[in-house]
């Protein structure tokens, strides 16, 4: 059986086509009635299913022209419209010829059926075709009228609804975008900047009108990344990916319009549109906070050095011991080619890893001879004290094992 399909909406001819094969049947299908009259006349289907709203010519006007073509007056016609149908509408449809009118619900179990019965009837000669018209043609043509002004205004209801809540939800970005401390960027495939909010004026410098022509990389990003970001910007191109692309927050390196660096936090994601991916990052300006870390190192340097002193002041035979052990720590470090921030790690766990001692008597860390048993038992004792002493404190990589080791 041959089931002709005549929709404008693509979505809409590949679901019911795709139903329709499943259970056997050969599927043709056609974007308006004009076509779908054109495919019929070549080769006469045994069903035609159609949307009423269509370009060119509408479902009402091709049930009209396929009952009045004496070689397909007999083909059943079934309406199958998710338009907005009223008893006038059926009543039309019914006057017209047509064997039912299914509205769309996304359920094709009813369409399967009324499919199946359909078919059953026009192979049992059950369905009949008047030899005249119900209704006269004047009076089809004024109910056809009514029908599209009817349905034509029930879209035009739909379209302004969904313009409403577009307009609502674009402001509700735009107040987003506009009072957001981070820097919202949208560049497309090639880097180049779509999309530049109030945040990314204040901390790039750059203003909307300067950014939109022009590409990431001649912006915010410093030239010694340049290739980086371009072989990069390649990937994302051809697959939406990158090694940046769905990672947390990473800190990065960014530029000012004035040529001033500065640290930044970026999180960047990628997205499909109109065919092309796009990337849309938020960037976050780090300076203040890396001010403050620095800070905070510098009084951290500070109190470890003090702890520093004062261990070797109570243990003069081995003034200088820690840094040896940080420094020869670090050079192994280094030709293991381990992190800069892991070395720095090593070389404060090195710097501090007998703070402990400052809890072992003085007497026993100056004295002269052989120490005893019990002494030496207290001294092992001072990983775990200078652990008890350091642990509250938040490092930066494994200093507290260091120490407690």
């Amino acid at each position: 059986m041959r089931i002709l399909i005549v929709d404008d909406n693509e979505d809409s001819r590949v679901l019911v086509k795709t139903t329709l094969e499943a259970q056997g049947y050969t599927v043709e299908c056609a974007a308006n009635g004009k076509e779908a009259l054109e495919m019929a006349g070549r080769s006469r289907p045994d069903l035609i299913i159609s949307d009423i709203l269509m370009p060119e010519m509408d479902g009402f006007a091709l049930c009209q022209a396929v009952k009045d073509d004496e070689k397909l007056r007999t083909v059943p016609f079934v309406f199958l419209t998710a338009a907005y149908i009223t008893p006038k509408d059926k009543e039309l449809a019914a006057a017209l010829g047509a064997e039912r009118f299914i509205v769309k619900t996304g359920d094709t179990g009813e369409l399967l059926e009324t499919v199946g019965e359909i078919l059953k009837e026009y192979k049992e000669g059950r369905i009949k075709v008047p030899s005249q018209p119900t209704v006269d043609k004047k009076e089809l043509d004024r109910m056809h009228k009514e029908a599209l002004i009817r349905q034509l205004d029930k879209k035009v209801q739909e379209l302004e609804k969904k313009h409403e809540a577009l307009e609502e939800s674009e402001k509700k970005f735009h107040i987003i975008s506009a009072t957001a401390q981070e820097a919202i960027i949208m560049a497309d495939d090639g880097g180049r900047v779509l999309y530049w909010n109030e945040a990314a004026e204040k901390i790039f410098g750059y203003t909307k009108e300067e950014a939109a022509p022009k590409k990431l990389h001649e912006l915010i990003i410093p030239r010694r990344f340049h290739k980086d970001h371009l072989k990069g910007m390649k990937t994302f191109q051809e697959t939406g990916n990158g090694h940046l692309i769905g990672e947390r927050m990473i800190e990065l390196t960014a530029l000012r319009k004035d040529g001033t660096e500065f640290p930044v936090e970026l999180s960047l994601s990628g997205a499909m549109l109109e065919d092309r991916w796009v990337a849309v990052g938020m960037i976050r300006d780090i300076t203040n906070r890396k001010l403050a870390e620095g800070r905070t190192k510098k009084a951290l340097e500070a109190t470890i050095q003090a702890f520093v002193r004062t261990v070797e002041s109570r243990d003069p035979y081995t003034a200088g011991h820690q840094q040896r052990v940080a420094d020869i720590a670090c050079a192994i470090a280094g030709e293991m080619g381990l992190s800069p921030e892991l070395i720095d790690a090593i070389s404060l766990g090195g710097r501090i890893h007998d703070v402990g001692k400052i809890a072992v008597p003085a007497e026993i860390l100056t004295k002269p001879g052989r120490i005893s048993a019990a002494e030496f038992e207290i001294i092992k004792t001072h990983p775990q004290v200078g652990y008890d002493i350091l642990k509250d404190i938040e490092f930066t990589g494994p200093v507290l094992e260091i120490v407690h080791q």
